[in-house]
């Protein structure tokens, strides 16, 4: 997951380098650099518990458009703990809560975008994200984590600013029941995860 992280790194830092006009003409490239930040739900299940969880998050992205149609970007972000508390003699034996967060994730996102104005673009994302899984139980004290990686989608709606800037909303599915871990013994299934995004954003088109 580290080396993940580092050429996440590399890939922004690259993304923000200005092309040169030859170049930009010959692939019609367009490269820029974001946040956002928003609401991010968290998800997790497994034989004792089933709980969903919404708090904050956000990421910084890089990314480069092909063209008026097209486009791909990679993501690192984190979210926020979501917790939930249960009463005793309950799923965690005694009252306590369990927390579940994203420590980060890395998506890399494919874009299909389609220009209504000047200044609208309604665009869909579609890849997968790497993120590290984390759950703390406070009752046994066990905290654990956990790397997978799971399919990506999402819609979203651009508008220029002028200036090279433009704001953006979207919501992306990051995790859809991604498997965590072996199934539990006696019970036959696997702890799951689900992780969302509903994030407004600004991008700087260079």
């Amino acid at each position: 997951m580290k080396k993940q992280i580092y050429l996440a790194a590399v890939f922004l830092g690259l993304s923000v380098v200005p092309l040169t006009n030859a170049q930009a003409n010959e692939w019609d490239m367009r490269p820029y650099m974001g946040v956002g930040l928003g609401a991010f739900n968290v998800g997790y299940k497994d034989s004792r518990v089933s709980q969903t969880d919404t708090g904050f998050g956000g990421f910084i992205k890089g990314g480069a458009d092909f063209g008026d149609y097209f486009g791909a970007e990679i993501r690192v972000g984190t979210t926020s703990n979501g917790s939930t508390s249960y009463a005793a003699g309950g799923a965690l034996g005694s009252a306590g809560t369990l927390k579940a967060s994203s420590d980060y994730f890395v998506s890399y996102l494919g874009k299909v975008q389609m220009p209504v104005s000047n200044e609208l673009r309604p665009y869909a994302l579609l890849g997968a994200t790497t993120a590290v899984f984390a759950t703390t139980n406070s009752v046994s004290g066990a905290s654990e984590k956990v790397a997978k990686t799971g399919i990506s989608y999402g819609v979203g709606l651009d508008y220029n600013l002028g200036n090279q800037l433009s704001a953006n909303v979207e919501w992306v599915q990051y995790w859809n029941n991604v498997t965590l871990g072996n199934k539990s013994a006696g019970t036959g299934t696997s702890p799951k995860a689900k992780i969302w995004g509903l994030v407004a954003g600004l991008d700087y088109r260079f």
